[in-house]
């Protein structure tokens, strides 16, 4: 869907998709009441992803995604202040499209690049980048980092009973993102709370975030 007719000032124009190839919006709430598209509304992509609603119409503004072992990688970053969510098909291939980002203050939000980081701010399938984190599982029981997470991501640790007894990880969004943890996260249970996976597997007492 498209906006051709905008939402008065201080709110936005939700798009849906209905049967039949028809689309129909209706006004909503400001995904971000601060915005220049929620103050001033037109009928860009921006102001569009304000009413988060469906936005896939749009082809001045786009962004692409390639397969790799594992998942995608974007080959197209997204425009500023937005992020490219990319979607893997079937058949050896993704998509890109562009969505929120899950922090819009976030650098690779406001300045998106074809990084891991801004493919994780899409929160799509991003599987295929080579930087990644590794997880392990304490004698114990629980998980624990062996290797961090890159630069302004978080390592999520899953943890696998029986009969694996093991910990996978997944590189994913910060809890926090404004804080050191956050953009240089290192094996501290600190920096397994950002991913907010299971971090039993440290000695200390921890709370999610």
């Amino acid at each position: 869907c498209t906006i051709y007719d905008p939402a008065p000032p201080g709110y936005a124009c939700k798009c849906s998709f209905d049967e039949f190839w028809m689309c129909s919006g209706s006004i909503t709430k400001c995904r971000n009441q601060h915005s220049a598209e929620c103050n001033s509304p037109d009928t860009s992509i921006f102001s569009c992803l304000q009413g988060k609603g469906e936005c896939g119409a749009y082809t001045d503004h786009t962004c692409e995604c390639t397969y790799g072992s594992g998942g995608c990688t974007i080959t197209k970053p997204a425009p500023g202040g937005t992020a490219c969510r990319c979607d893997y098909l079937g058949g050896w291939t993704c998509a890109g499209t562009i969505v929120t980002c899950k922090n819009d203050d976030a650098e690779q939000c406001l300045t998106p690049s074809t990084s891991i980081g801004s493919c994780i701010q899409g929160g799509g399938a991003c599987g295929a980048y080579s930087e990644t984190c590794k997880c392990g599982v304490h004698k114990n029981g629980g998980c624990l980092i062996n290797a961090a997470a890159p630069a302004n991501t978080a390592c999520k640790c899953l943890y696998h009973g029986f009969p694996y007894y093991d910990c996978s990880p997944e590189v994913t969004s910060c809890g926090v993102y404004f804080t050191e943890t956050c953009h240089n996260p290192d094996t501290t249970v600190d920096s397994c709370l950002q991913g907010g996976g299971n971090c039993a597997g440290y000695k200390e007492h921890v709370d999610v975030y």
